[in-house]
């Protein structure tokens, strides 16, 4: 009988180990969200909507960044363009804290930055034009109107 309750605390010994792996685990992934949403707020950008198209944004609307944001029809996207020219999942653009940097993800119709089609990747710059579809946005410094 000894035997079975020294098996069964041992057990339960694991499990609260692992509970407290878990939970600190969780908390360091916690802080380091929390970190580079810091830095998305102090360094991001922005997009402004220069042309609409077809779409469901409207001129001048003003989209936040995050570090990592993927545009296109479906509704899993960080931005749902809900543009018949659209793929469903058009375009990842991201940020590093240093470079912003375009993937087009194969879409039909292609993505352009500045009229030149994007094959793959592309570094973007703050003042560069991005045309998804009929829709072309511009990339902005946070804060600048």
């Amino acid at each position: 009988m000894s035997l079975d309750i020294t098996i069964l605390l041992f057990r339960i010994g694991i499990i609260v180990l692992l509970f407290i792996f878990l939970g600190q685990a969780l908390l360091l992934i916690r802080r380091d969200l929390r970190r580079a949403g810091a830095l998305h707020q102090e360094r991001g950008g922005r997009l402004r909507v220069m042309e609409s198209g077809a779409s469901n944004l409207s001129k001048g609307d003003i989209i936040s960044l995050a570090g990592i944001n993927s545009f296109g029809r479906s509704p899993g996207n960080s931005l749902q363009v809900m543009d018949d020219s659209v793929s469903g999942d058009h375009l990842i653009l991201s940020y590093d804290g240093a470079t912003w940097r375009l993937e087009d993800l194969g879409s039909t119709n292609g993505t352009y930055v500045n009229g030149q089609r994007v094959a793959g990747t592309a570094d973007v710059s703050f003042g560069d034009f991005i045309l998804l579809g009929r829709t072309k946005l511009k990339l902005e410094r946070p804060g600048v109107d």
